[in-house]
């Protein structure tokens, strides 16, 4: 599997965000397991950001994410598998 994450050190909080489908946020099962992803891949918790700008994840940061430019995070590719 190949994606984009945003690893996140903001007010003494550690979190990723996943770039993903609109799709796999639309599906529960689908999102729960891209957070368990994340959250085993990165250690830390993980938030979901579809290119269409919908988010799931928990609601603090979910709620940081509306306050941001996405476009200025630290986007990196990983690889897995």
């Amino acid at each position: 599997m190949k994606g984009e994450v945003a690893l996140v050190h903001e007010h003494g909080q550690d979190f990723a965000i996943l770039a993903v489908k609109s799709n796999v946020i639309s599906g529960s099962q689908s999102r729960e397991e891209m957070v368990a992803f994340g959250r085993r891949e990165f250690g830390v918790r993980t938030a979901l950001l579809a290119k269409n700008g919908q988010t799931w994840g928990d609601q603090d940061i979910v709620n940081w994410l509306d306050g941001v430019l996405v476009e200025q995070l630290s986007w990196r590719e990983f690889s897995v598998g």
